[in-house]
């Protein structure tokens, strides 16, 4: 049992160890908001994570989706849980766990920050296409203005709408071969890096 918790604890400082990396300086006129009110919590993998958020959030908000969305080299997988919120999915806890034991660490967004990190699923309705990840003592969006970009792929356009303050941009674009270009991009100052699940991207227009 001694052992069991020690392993857990080990995990729950590596993992502070990984969202507690300082953010580098990209933007030298801009003043970098971090996320500084969340909670986190052990839980018990038998736990409702949705119920524990809503609890410690103080919502009634239906949930959105949620999927884990990274697997470290040491085993332990991270999920991500996403509400509505106003016309943006939000997320409001990430939790990451290992299959051999079954507490679970969970991060609460309290104050349902916005991520700087967005994840876009072009194959899905608009209102479950643009998901905001949030990650403790990370970087966080206050700026709520959005700009448009227009992507060219060889099945179809897609013209979306992201907030202007987005660090990370990934695209999911699920069925489509080949990318032919992205406008807009130079509307987003702080966007440093961009993402097409492994496709390439030709003229990547900044």
């Amino acid at each position: 049992m001694l052992k069991k918790y020690l392993l857990v604890f080990v995990i729950l400082l590596y993992c502070t160890q990984i969202f507690a990396k300082p953010i580098k300086q990209y933007r030298a006129d801009d003043q970098i908001v971090t996320s500084k009110n969340y909670e986190s919590i052990l839980i018990n993998g038998t736990d409702s994570v949705w119920s524990i958020i809503d609890k410690k959030c103080d919502t009634d908000m239906t949930l959105n989706k949620t999927y884990g969305i990274t697997l470290l080299n040491s085993g332990v997988f991270f999920d991500y849980y996403f509400y509505k919120l106003g016309e943006d999915n939000i997320c409001l806890g990430i939790s990451f766990f290992d299959q051999l034991h079954e507490d679970t660490v969970l991060y609460i967004n309290t104050n349902k920050e916005c991520g700087t990190k967005c994840k876009v699923f072009l194959d899905k309705s608009e209102d479950k296409q643009i998901y905001y990840l949030w990650e403790p003592s990370k970087e966080i969006i206050c700026d709520e203005t959005k700009e448009k970009i227009m992507i060219k792929t060889d099945k179809q356009n897609y013209s979306v709408y992201l907030k202007n303050r987005i660090t990370e941009l990934e695209l999911s674009l699920d069925g489509v071969s080949e990318v032919k270009s992205i406008k807009g991009l130079e509307k987003f100052p702080n966007l440093v890096s961009v993402k097409l699940n492994g496709l390439d991207c030709i003229n990547i227009i900044r």
